[in-house]
């Protein structure tokens, strides 16, 4: 297969979630070409919160905000759309995507961080009970 031009390929059997993980690598790859635009790469601004995809910065104000990545790759996810509920495997799919074994009470974990970081911010990220998260940018 990778002789014949293919950038990757699956042994049989092989675990659906390792297939989307892997094509979800593909497409990020390929986000990243120079010259190609994408709306969802700007920065999103809330009040005094910024959050700068390009840079991987979240600031309140002036005040640099210290978050890991997978801290980083969930909030952008919820700010990217405001009101928009996420479940807890949605957000594991997208943020968590190279581990395989991780339960999805990770996210919950996770998100309690950040809403510890944001500190009066935190509370933008809202729990919707039994399905997952959401953002709302009115929350403040």
């Amino acid at each position: 297969g990778l002789g014949h031009g293919a950038d990757d390929y699956l042994r049989k059997p092989f675990s659906p979630r390792e297939l989307i993980s892997r094509v979800k690598a593909v497409l990020r790859r390929s986000e990243t070409i120079p010259g190609s635009s994408d709306l969802s790469k700007d920065i999103i601004t809330i009040g005094e919160l910024t959050i700068d995809p390009q840079s991987y910065l979240v600031k309140i104000g002036s005040i640099p905000v210290e978050l890991t990545m997978t801290e980083f790759k969930i909030l952008f996810q919820l700010s990217s759309g405001p009101g928009r509920v996420y479940t807890r495997q949605q957000i594991l799919e997208d943020a968590l995507f190279q581990s395989g074994h991780v339960l999805d009470r990770n996210i919950d974990v996770h998100v309690r961080a950040i809403r510890q970081k944001l500190g009066p911010y935190g509370g933008m990220i809202v729990t919707v009970r039994g399905i997952g998260y959401r953002f709302s940018d009115t929350s403040l």
